[in-house]
């Protein structure tokens, strides 16, 4: 016994030379808890592209609401009346709302690079706002 007890343990082995013999005892020490903040900021984006302007605002919000309408004029249109299926104008409509709903989204990000079809677009998402909600433009 007394052998024994003036023998050393043999030292655990550690993870990694970097963090030292700690890594073996604490795991949770090679990956330290990051803030946040750290997680949303982006060196290499500037802060200038990543806000979004009015116009790609509009259009992105426009977008959803044709896609999310189309969606709802499907279900509205199928669950009342079985029969109603059979007529194919409500598909036409809610495919075409669909179609320009995605333009819409898809222009968004790149507003800037396309000014005259922005304005068109623009143009088309305040009238059909003003139409489909009674909003002002």
């Amino acid at each position: 016994m007394a052998a024994a007890e003036g023998e050393k343990k043999p030292s655990q082995r550690s993870a990694s030379k970097i963090a030292g013999d700690h890594a073996a005892v604490n795991p949770a020490a090679a990956d330290p808890p990051m803030p946040v903040p750290g997680l949303h900021h982006h060196h290499n984006i500037p802060a200038a592209n990543r806000r979004l302007t009015p116009a790609a605002r509009l259009l992105i919000n426009c977008g959803i609401f044709l896609i999310a309408t189309a969606g709802s004029f499907i279900v509205f249109h199928t669950a009342g009346d079985p029969s109603a299926i059979d007529d194919p104008a409500y598909a036409l409509v809610a495919f075409l709302f669909v179609l320009l709903g995605l333009s819409f989204v898809l222009l968004a990000p790149v507003a800037g690079q396309f000014p005259g079809a922005t304005r068109v677009a623009v143009a088309i998402a305040k009238a059909l706002k003003g139409y489909l909600l009674g909003g002002g433009n």
